[in-house]
């Protein structure tokens, strides 16, 4: 189809076809020196003749594209490391296979009887979280769990009973214990539980005193007692206080390696990096995830016609298997492969000869599959094409005429030769499309050329001339 054009994107179409005419002709020129005999002398009697050379007009699709090849792989790309002092230690249970999905909740590994689990969130694990335990960590915990249908009652941001017993239930649905209190924790419970004996038995022998003291005559005696019960009874409250605080501390917990928070969540595991017996510092597995993309590089030509949001195609040659993709970021500036830190492009310090530079291009998969990752794939971005078939031939068929005008040479079935005007569309790898007219259909005849016969006693020489680009 052809779009009417403002006059001066014409005239630089025209120009640009031109253009094009006089390097086909200077290559048609060229093959015919290399190719075509040329007459060692011109003979006496003989006879020349310029004969055109012509091409039928084709029904086709013209199409632009740009061809690159892209490596395919998860967006996402990081390592599961579990931290803390149980993250070095024998495994006695393998994270999941090479190939598994980790959904949030899930369990990704054993070390030392206790299990690690998966959960969402930007803050890493960088602590034991228990009774006590406040801060924007305790949060994202709370919201995890809640997201797993383990919602407590406390305070977003405090480890209260609540949170504890949201754990628990968590744990407990995994088929797990929660952790035992710490031996520091359980120390410090049964210390004041000790200290509220005392405190208990150091009142009760104030009391005696001020029974004692209430029998006799001394105010001054009477007064030190009740004082000294004042005082105990005091100590005593101050000891159940420590106690139940030591009691609330010794509730669930969650060490530091029992959780590892990742920025989102399902991953797949693209590799284990520990196993069963083995003996780990922490390092669990690779996990990839997200988006599929593919990241391909372009010359700096196809830069300028390739930008976000194009439609593109993704194939394995081997297999037969397309995708479609889209076109996501175009770098405006070249590899650090071929180009200096200053930008311009790197020479390869043999020849002195300047690499081109390569400009990287990211597309995403329309539809993620896993069979597509780790592969070096053609990629295919189409920049423009005529919408289904068109008219087309030769730039070389196409000439200026005197007024501006686009020209083309019909040779009629007669064998006599007619100038036609035509109107150019999309030009593509040395065809041009055409508007159709009474006088131009596919199989028509047009002139690319021409080639001169001499003919004459000794045997027929034949020398062929391409077309310059302007009225012959």
């Amino acid at each position: 189809m052809i779009r009417r054009r403002h006059p001066a994107r014409r005239r630089f179409q025209f120009l640009a076809i031109v253009a094009a005419v006089a390097v086909a002709a200077a290559g048609t020129g060229w093959w015919a020196s290399r190719h075509l005999a040329e007459p060692a002398a011109t003979h006496l009697g003989a006879v020349e003749a310029d004969l055109p050379v012509t091409v039928a007009i084709e029904s086709k699709t013209l199409r632009s594209e740009v061809i690159t090849r892209g490596d395919v792989r998860f967006a996402d790309h990081l390592e599961a490391t579990v931290q803390g002092d149980l993250g070095a230690g024998v495994v006695t249970a393998s994270p999941p296979a090479a190939g598994a999905v980790v959904h949030e909740g899930d369990r990704l590994v054993e070390i030392v009887g206790r299990p690690t689990f998966a959960l969402t969130g930007e803050l890493p694990m960088y602590r034991e979280l228990g009774p006590g335990s406040g801060g924007d960590d305790v949060a994202q915990l709370q919201d995890a769990l809640g997201r797993l249908g383990f919602a407590g009652n406390d305070t977003r941001g405090t480890f209260g009973p609540g949170t504890q017993r949201a754990v628990t239930a968590f744990y407990a649905a995994r088929g797990a214990a929660t952790a035992p209190a710490s031996e520091a924790a359980t120390d410090a419970a049964t210390a004041a539980a000790d200290n509220v004996a005392q405190a208990q038995a150091d009142l009760a022998t104030a009391r005696a005193s001020e029974a004692r003291a209430l029998g006799g005559t001394d105010p001054v005696d009477l007064t030190a007692a009740r004082g000294e019960v004042d005082l105990t009874d005091r100590r005593l409250q101050e000891a159940r206080g420590a106690l139940d605080r030591a009691q609330r501390a010794v509730g669930v917990r969650i060490p530091q390696a029992e959780i590892e928070f990742l920025p989102r969540l399902p991953l797949t595991v693209e590799r284990t990096l520990a196993r069963r017996g083995s003996v780990t510092k922490g390092n669990v597995a690779v996990l990839t995830g997200g988006a599929i993309v593919v990241d391909a590089t372009v010359d700096d030509a196809a830069r300028s016609l390739v930008r976000p949001g194009l439609a593109a195609r993704v194939i394995d040659d081997d297999a037969g298997t397309t995708w479609a993709a889209t076109v996501a970021t175009v770098a405006s500036t070249p590899e650090a492969s071929s180009a200096d830190p200053s930008g311009a492009a790197s020479t390869d310090g043999t020849s002195g000869s300047t690499a081109p530079a390569r400009f990287s291009v990211r597309l995403l998969l329309a539809k993620p599959d896993v069979r597509a990752v780790g592969r070096n794939l053609r990629v295919v971005i189409p920049i423009a094409s005529t919408h289904g078939r068109v008219l087309a031939l030769p730039v070389a068929a196409l000439y200026a005429g005197p007024q501006g005008q686009t020209l083309v040479q019909v040779q009629r079935r007669d064998g006599t030769i007619h100038k036609v005007a035509v109107r150019t569309g999309l030009v593509v790898d040395g065809e041009a499309e055409i508007a159709p007219d009474r006088a131009l259909r596919a199989g028509t005849l047009v002139v690319v050329g021409s080639k001169r016969t001499s003919s004459s006693s000794s045997p027929t020489t034949t020398t062929t001339t391409a077309r310059t680009g302007t009225d012959p």
